[in-house]
Parts: structure tokens; sequence; C-alpha cells
């Protein structure tokens, strides 16, 4: 090797370097060539921006099981956003009825009407739920069994120092499907009672309970005894949702001497801003004629947004919003006219907390 020339040692290394390229070509033909047609080894179309890309991206699956293996907390911004934009809307809507009222200057039938709004379908949604209990005043909620947020909500209502009720699930005309704790017509006695029973248990703080759907189920005393019977053995109240012109519930209730108020308005029968601003309206037209009236909402982000902005107004427009057993302790239908202004409203909720049998949560 000392006797070869520098530029006949730089020559070979030239040839050694392109004979292994040539080796390495025609090793990748070979393989490129043997792959099956389906796999492509190598697509000159991908830029490197694109496979980075891909490769962050998980799958559809991946997706799903991370979304359940760690639930969202935070609600999403669309959903907060959707909710401060519809009370922004709401306020004109009240604003130009406070007006009238005060250009009108119309006298009550009634000097000191009282109005309970109870809000149904607590349980699924935790951030409509919340917004819900943290509406103003006592509004009272009627919290769904075997839901997976209904025994958390219930009791940050009641720590809020508001009103808790079961919104028992019951069978309507229709079949809708009820879920777990449903009371179909079906039922045996000892089944109906079992399944009533898990349903109370499921929910702590109660005070009362009112008919989810039931259409069906409320049209027939036997079932309705059935239920009564175990609500008067737990010194509870009971709303008729009133599904039904035909149901028999509030009868029933009387029969076994039960405390109970029948719904006067659904809020959001139509759901959009102005349906729950019409409804509200007539609430407190019923308010002021018959001396009390007793409204059904649900979670909806129209009723929630409209009433967030509603309530506070309700002391100008000579109005008291109650809890749903202060009311039943100051008013029946027939003595209304006899009873002076309340204190100050306070909710009032089960004096014990239920034992709660909760696998969900």
């Amino acid at each position: 090797m000392a006797g070869i020339k520098p530029a006949d040692r730089i020559r070979a290394k030239s040839r050694v370097i392109k004979s292994s390229s040539l080796v390495a070509l025609l090793t990748l033909s070979v393989i490129t060539f043997s792959l099956p047609s389906s796999f492509t080894f190598i697509n000159v179309s991908y830029s490197a921006s694109q496979s980075d890309v891909f490769a962050r991206k998980p799958t559809t699956a991946q997706s799903q099981s991370q979304s359940q293996a760690k639930p969202q907390s935070k609600p999403a911004p669309s959903q907060k956003s959707e909710f401060e934009a519809l009370r922004q809307k709401a306020l004109p809507l009240i604003s130009r009825q406070l007006k009238r009222q005060e250009e009108n200057h119309t006298q009550p039938a009634f000097k000191y009407p009282f109005i309970a709004i109870i809000i149904d379908d607590i349980g699924y949604s935790p951030y409509l739920g919340s917004q819900a209990i943290n509406l103003p005043g006592p509004v009272t909620y009627s919290v769904l069994p075997h839901t997976p947020n209904g025994f958390r909500l219930a009791k940050q209502a009641y720590y809020l120092g508001k009103e808790v009720m079961l919104h028992a699930p019951m069978e309507s005309v229709n079949k809708k499907k009820l879920g777990h704790g449903g009371l179909p017509l079906s039922m045996t006695e000892e089944q109906f009672l079992h399944t009533l029973r898990e349903d109370l248990s499921q929910i702590p703080f109660l005070a009362g309970v009112n008919n989810h759907m039931g259409s069906l189920l409320t049209q027939h005393p036997e079932p309705m005894g059935w239920f009564m019977e175990e609500i008067m053995h737990r010194g509870m109240y009971f709303v008729d949702s009133r599904t039904t012109p035909s149901s028999v519930a509030a009868n029933t209730a009387e029969e076994f001497n039960i405390p109970y108020l029948i719904r006067d308005v659904f809020l959001d029968n139509d759901p959009t801003l102005w349906g729950v601003h019409k409804s509200f309206l007539k609430l407190i037209e019923v308010a002021r004629r018959e001396g009390s009236a007793i409204a059904i909402g649900h979670p909806y982000p129209s009723t929630l947004a409209y009433l967030a902005e509603a309530i506070p107004t309700l002391k100008k427009r000579g109005i008291t919003l109650i809890p749903v057993s202060e009311m039943l302790e100051t008013q029946t239908r027939k003595t209304v006219h006899y009873f002076s202004k309340p204190k100050d409203p306070s909710p009032q909720t089960a004096s014990s907390e239920q034992k709660t049998n909760n696998g969900s949560i």
C-alpha cells in the first residue's frame, strides 16, 4: 500500500462507493417488486408534515376510549357561549314586559301572589344541572333516579338550601322509554313497590315526588294507590305533573291524606326563548288571578338562561317565589285568599338523609 499513489487510492475508493450504491439499489428493487401490490412501501405523494399529523392523530376507537376513561369535567366552550348568548337575548324580552307593567299600573286580584318553580329531569348533564341548581331563589329540583349525576346534583342542591324531589318515571301513553327505575302498568304490586323503593333510595334529602311522563299510569287508581301509600309512609308530598287531563293522581293523593299540588304551567313545551317567555308570563297571570301558581320546566339552555334573568325581577312584579313545601304550608286552592304576606321564604328539605345505593357514582 505504501507504493500506491494518492490519485490511484482516491480512484479505488470511488469504485468501492459506486459498487456499494449499486448493490443497495438492486436490493431495494428486489424488495419492492417482491411486496404485494396492495402494500405500498413508499408513497412519494406523502409529505413529511402529513405523515406527522397522521402519526399524532388517534384513531376513532382510541378517541372514544380516551373520552370514556377521562370524562370532561368542564363544559365545552360552545355550551357556555350558547348559554350566555341566550341570557343576553332574554334581557330585552323581560325589560319590555316590565316597562309595560309599569305603564299599565294593573292591580292584581291578589296582593301577594306566590309561585313555585320545579326544574325536572335533573341528573344527566352535569353542566346544565349545575346551571339549574345555581338559579337564584328557592327553585325546587326534581331528580331522576339511576342517572349518572343525580346523586351529586341532589346533594349540591340541598347544601345550597334548595328543595329536592324524586322525578319518578311512569309509563306514558306513547310508550316512551322509561329506563332503569321505570314504573310500567304491567308490574305486580310487589314489583312496583320494590322498584319505587329502589328509586327513592337513589336520591338523598327528598321532600316530595312528582311524576316523569306517566300519562298512562296516572290514569289507573290501583297502581297510584300503591304509589301514594308508600309516599304517605315516608311523609312526603306529591306534585301531579298533569301529563294527561285524565290523571287520578291528585285525587288518589287526597284519599291518602297526602299534601299535593297540581302543575299549572309547563314553561318549555315550546323550548325556544320566546316560548319560555310566553309561558312565564302565563305563570305570572295565573298567580295574580288565582293567588298562586306552580310551574314545571326542564334543564334546557333557553329555559335556564331565561329564568336566570327573570327570577330576580319577580319582586318588581309583586310576585313571591317559594319552594313547593312552603306553598303547601301557606295555601290551598280554597283558602289562598285569606293568607297574609309570608316571611322571607326559606327552602325546606327532608330532615334526614336517605340511605343511598348508587353504584354508578
